[in-house]
């Protein structure tokens, strides 16, 4: 048996029934709703980088449930802890993006740190009681990740090629953390957390450290095209001092984990913008009439086939994503999320989604003319946002060169990497 996502109101892009409980379609159906009643509606008479968007992620986190869902019932959250969590999130992820993908990329900042360490856990893990009471408090999180980039230097790379912005070194038991001027992907102007990965000694950890610990300056927000709802911002760390406890991952293969998760949600949210993308050209498809001709535009052979090619993309992304949360959920099967023929196939497949979802938006763009850059239908602003996802997501060149290394055993590699 198939179904579509629960309440989306697009049924004709079916994935596998067994993929979703019960309880992943309850609550991504009410997240909808949500997501409809105080974003659809009202972006066209609210500004969205006022309040709007900020009410909805408190809306969406504390009044639904969101950011403690995947939390153990022993430390307070909705026990949805199992591996299986990968699908919960990705059909939440599909319905914020829908309404604003800035919101759902946020969302992949915050459930990539949680689910990282969360899903699987053991009874006995420190790291989910340490945590678990910021996660579900009543009081919404915003977390800025600081992930290696595009950059140059003398410091580390990682297995991609990447940049380490952050360097560690050994202070007893404790870690002292500096880096200048590192970017976070996303949200860096206003975060409450980083989550900070350094290397030390030729290994990778990632570090809980708050925004306003001794030694973190935030510098001027910079200026952004699209992803309003997450500014981002560079961040200086002048010897932060953190202590054991705050090494939220440690290791190459467990800090991958962390970018895999944020990987899945990422895309997720992109299907979310084609999604969305749909409905604006349904609903201007069914309105607009050519003039001279008394057609609908959706009967016109021509525009009809650009419309086709837009459904077509928004089911093959769909599917191509819960695939890859349907092996997040089935670690047994082919690995944690760490592993490496994970992480690969997460890497590539959200570079291929984050562009098919600017290239599908930029053809119904086209299609719609005048209207389709005017911010009457918000259809420009989805383009923009996803562009955002694909700078957030790094350099493709890199992530080709890693599956090249993975599938071939092609030796090309930026000195220095590690992993």
């Amino acid at each position: 048996m198939i179904m579509s996502n629960p309440g989306s109101g697009l049924d004709a892009f079916p994935i596998p029934l067994e993929w979703l409980s019960d309880v992943d379609r309850a609550f991504a159906s009410e997240v909808r709703a949500y997501v409809d009643k105080e974003i659809v509606v009202k972006r066209q008479s609210e500004s969205l980088d006022g309040g709007l968007l900020t009410k909805a992620w408190r809306g969406i986190n504390v009044d639904l449930g969101l950011q403690s869902a995947i939390w153990p019932d022993r430390v307070g959250g909705a026990g949805e802890s199992s591996p299986a969590a990968a699908l919960l999130l990705t059909a939440v992820a599909e319905q914020v993006g829908r309404g604003d993908v800035g919101l759902g990329v946020l969302l992949a900042s915050v459930q990539a740190m949680a689910a990282s360490v969360v899903v699987g856990a053991s009874d006995g893990d420190p790291r989910v009681a340490a945590w678990a009471p910021e996660f579900v408090a009543e009081q919404p999180l915003r977390v800025a990740l600081v992930m290696p980039s595009m950059g140059s230097g003398d410091g580390p790379v990682d297995e991609e090629g990447r940049f380490v912005q952050v360097v560690a070194r050994a202070d007893g038991e404790h870690r002292v953390l500096e880096a200048d001027h590192a970017r976070p992907l996303c949200g860096g102007a206003d975060a409450d957390w980083f989550g900070v990965v350094s290397a030390e000694e030729g290994e990778l950890a990632m570090w809980w450290v708050p925004a306003d610990a001794p030694g973190v300056r935030r510098h001027e927000a910079l200026k952004q095209t699209g992803l309003w709802s997450c500014p981002n911002a560079e961040v200086t760390l002048a010897g932060v001092r953190v202590a054991p406890e705050s090494r939220w991952l440690a290791g190459t293969e467990s800090v991958r984990s962390a970018g895999t998760w944020f990987q899945l949600l990422a895309s997720a949210s992109c299907v979310g913008a084609l999604f969305a993308t749909f409905e604006i050209l349904s609903e201007w498809g069914e309105s607009r009439v050519i003039k001279g001709r008394g057609q609908v535009f959706k009967n016109n052979p021509l525009a009809a086939s650009v419309m086709a090619e837009l459904a077509a993309r928004v089911h093959r992304d769909r599917i191509l994503v819960y695939n890859l949360a349907h092996m997040l959920a089935h670690p047994q099967d082919v690995g944690p999320a760490g592993a490496d023929t994970v992480s690969v196939a997460a890497s590539h497949l959200a570079q291929h989604v984050a562009l098919s979802a600017e290239e599908g938006i930029n053809r119904t763009m086209e299609l719609m003319g005048s209207a389709g850059y005017a911010r009457e239908w918000h259809l420009e602003r989805y383009w923009r946002d996803v562009k955002g996802v694909q700078s957030c997501l790094g350099a493709q060149v890199l992530s080709s060169m890693r599956v090249a290394r993975h599938h071939y055993g092609s030796t090309c590699r930026q000195r220095g990497a590690f992993g």
